[in-house]
């Protein structure tokens, strides 16, 4: 936790309670390895959040609403619990899940805005990730084929077989299958492997028998998926 500002330590635990009511029927919580235990989340949005970050090899560690802000804007006194902290490249971020429809309030994008800047003041990135952005094709394939169709333990014997194959050059699934003496991985175990993120999977197009995968070097990860989307004001999404 060292690469966050000494004046922001993110809580280990959350420090804003979400209060479970028969009005509101949306929330799950999800188990993560990177919080370290579940994340509860009051959304639809915040739980494809949660799930993006948890298969986006870029992100090292999830903190779920783990500050409680307070500071004055224009005379008057604001509290803020975001919703999410994370490490990311190595470096810090603030993120903040809301639907787009509210912030076409003027009150709310303002609030927005200043937070961003506070934040930012502080030395710590703070993004808001709008339901849209969690909407884009690469997205949606991981949180709907990676995690909820494929996201499953795999051998550990067959994990080494496939990574051993990868250390050399990226592979389709395809070549893999057919390359691989017997017994041979299923295409879902291979998806597999990618939703546990034992090797790195391209997004970009539907998956495939020629999608391709590759070894989970650390040091060279793919594209994030998770959207960064700072607000500021007289730019408004």
């Amino acid at each position: 936790m060292d690469v966050w500002p000494p004046t922001f330590i993110p809580s280990p635990t959350p420090l804003r309670r979400i209060v479970r009511s028969s009005s509101n029927k949306r929330k799950r919580a999800i188990r993560s390895i990177k919080a370290g235990g579940q994340i509860e989340c009051e959304s639809d949005h915040e739980t494809r959040f949660a799930i993006l970050a948890e298969l986006d090899p870029n992100v090292t560690r999830i903190f779920s609403q783990p500050f409680q802000w307070s500071h004055w804007f224009d005379g008057k006194k604001r509290m803020h619990w975001p919703d999410f902290g994370l490490v990311i490249a190595g470096h810090p971020e603030i993120h903040e899940v809301k639907e787009l429809t509210k912030l076409h309030d003027d009150v709310e994008w303002k609030t927005r805005c200043d937070w961003a800047e506070w934040s930012a003041n502080h030395g710590v990135p703070y993004s808001v990730a709008l339901d849209i952005h969690l909407q884009q094709p690469a997205q949606l394939r991981c949180i709907q084929d990676l995690w909820f169709e494929y996201n499953r333990k795999v051998e550990p014997l067959l994990t080494l077989r496939v990574q051993s194959l990868l250390e050399e050059i990226p592979q389709s699934i395809g070549s893999i299958i057919e390359a691989m003496a017997p017994p041979k991985p299923h295409y879902d175990e291979i998806l597999a492997l990618a939703a546990q993120g034992k090797i790195y999977i391209d997004t970009a197009q539907d998956f495939s028998l020629e999608t391709l995968v590759r070894f989970p070097d650390p040091t060279d990860p793919p594209p994030r998926l998770i959207p960064f989307y700072p607000p500021k004001s007289g730019e408004r999404p």
